[in-house]
């Protein structure tokens, strides 16, 4: 209860059992001489990052107003906010100024700005930007801790925040996005939607990315920003002065290795390390992020160079920021140049025919630097991830091995080797102009043709590598080679 400002406890107490897996309870037929209520309860959760269910019990709180509701969700937030509320109201707030000044104090320490309901209303489970947030931070805050761990987190975060709503330990803070930095989203997604205990997961992901990316003040990686790189400007921060990269509207860390292996000398495998690098387009200053696999050093992001024969998916601007553009074969193989259209070597094919035959590289349409791959040097790529023969068969290892580990709408890769592939889709500019299996599928051009067929690899939600023949006006990606 409330008295001259201050909170006072009633010395009254009831149980509760919560009734089901999303955390509800009821208590019922009791009488309460004030309107406020401490809510606490304790027990086990599901981690979000794991997958699994906690392994010892958390304790989680929440100041709740019981004279217009009859249910309320104690959350993450409602437990974050709980000191700041007591101090506010101690201060002369009211308890309703008190929790939404607390609330608002919360997202801000995550660099959140929503029109957020009350606490006890929110639901990770529901949709919404507000749930989001809430997913978002209940997320961060998990990290890779144990349960002890997470706990002494939480209460330090309370403690920071209680007196004037600033979170001011930098330390703790850098220590999380070093974390969410390299966390798997799509399978913390994956983890979330496999419990089956709402309509859907709210769209955390760019609350969460934010919140790292403006620790090592990159900010925003968005269409505008694509192909640029900056550094990670955090001193505290593991990766301080490292190269960030903005591709597929992330921050990806550039020269960083992962696993250990090598993928050097051809021994490669499920555990290969990379190494990313550059590669600059003159034509129009785009950075693209390359992957040294075995001996060849590939772009590991699509070609997004604005030019004949090329268009962006569903004619979306916002399709070339995510997948780079899609080129016919004759726009891939630069046919403004060379004057070789869709027909076979006779229609002002020769030269390149020549050149192909005689395993000469094609620049075609990749920035000075690099060139189209050849069949024989996809070969080459496809054997090294396990991939065998590039036959129409393809190979369900090196498919996995290339795909992205997100952005997929079913089988996710590995992303093993750094090439991390997306699903794209494909053009059908000679079959009415339209776009299909964004999503789904992908493929790449190689310079290998033969007569009105070019030679692409395709990629394909089944995870299979396959090479294939298929019609030049179809459009596809590219990925280029440096020299």
């Amino acid at each position: 209860m409330v008295e001259s400002g201050k909170l006072y406890q009633t010395g009254k107490s009831f149980k509760g059992k919560i009734a089901s897996d999303t955390g509800t309870f009821l208590i019922k037929d009791i009488s309460l001489k004030s309107q406020f209520a401490l809510l606490e309860t304790e027990g086990f959760y599901r981690n979000e990052v794991t997958g699994e269910v906690s392994k010892s019990q958390i304790t989680l709180n929440a100041l709740v107003d019981l004279s217009e509701r009859e249910k309320a969700n104690i959350n993450l937030l409602t437990h974050l906010e709980y000191e700041r509320v007591i101090e506010l109201v101690g201060s002369g707030e009211t308890i309703s100024s008190a929790k939404k000044k607390a609330e608002s104090d919360v997202f801000k320490a995550f660099g959140i700005e929503v029109d957020n309901a009350s606490a006890e209303d929110l639901d990770i489970f529901a949709k919404g930007d507000d749930n989001a947030a809430l997913l978002a931070i209940s997320i961060l805050m998990q990290g890779n801790l144990s349960e002890g761990n997470l706990s002494n987190r939480l209460a330090g975060f309370a403690s920071d925040i209680e007196k004037d709503g600033s979170w001011d330990d930098e330390n703790e803070k850098t220590d999380i996005a070093d974390w969410a930095s390299t966390a798997d989203l799509a399978a913390i997604r994956a983890n979330i939607r496999s419990w089956e205990l709402g309509e859907d997961v709210p769209a955390f992901e760019k609350f969460f990315k934010r919140f790292w990316w403006n620790n090592f003040k990159l900010g925003e990686c968005n269409g505008e920003t694509d192909g640029s790189t900056k550094k990670n400007g955090n001193e505290l921060s593991k990766t301080f002065g490292k190269d960030y990269l903005c591709s597929a509207e992330d921050w990806q860390l550039v020269s960083a290795s992962e696993g250990s292996g090598s993928n050097d000398n051809g021994d490669v495998g499920d555990n290969a390390s990379f190494e990313y690098g550059t590669l600059t387009d003159s034509r129009d200053t785009k950075v693209y992020k390359t992957v040294k696999i075995g001996d060849q050093v590939w772009m590991a992001e699509n070609l997004n160079y604005k030019a004949y024969g090329s268009v962006c998916y569903g004619e979306d601007d916002a399709n070339c920021s995510k997948y780079g553009r899609l080129y016919t074969w004759g726009g891939a193989m630069d046919s403004s140049k060379t004057n070789c259209g869709y027909g076979d070597k006779d229609d002002g094919c020769g030269d390149l025919a020549a050149l192909v035959k005689a395993k000469k590289n094609v620049q075609g349409i990749c920035p000075a630097g690099s060139h189209l791959p050849s069949y024989d040097e996809m070969q080459t790529m496809l054997t090294l991830v396990g991939g065998g023969n590039a036959t129409a068969e393809g190979s369900a290892t090196a498919g996995t091995a290339l795909k992205a580990k997100s952005g997929w709408n079913s089988g996710n890769g590995t992303d093993t080797y750094g090439f991390s592939a997306l699903p794209a889709g494909r053009w059908e500019e000679g079959f009415g102009g339209s776009f299909e299996n964004a999503g789904e599928m992908t493929g790449f051009w190689s310079t290998n043709f033969d007569n009105y067929y070019g030679h692409v690899l395709h990629v394909t939600s089944g995870a299979k590598a396959e090479y294939w023949q298929a019609p030049k006006q179809l459009g596809y990606s590219v990925r280029c080679i440096v020299d």
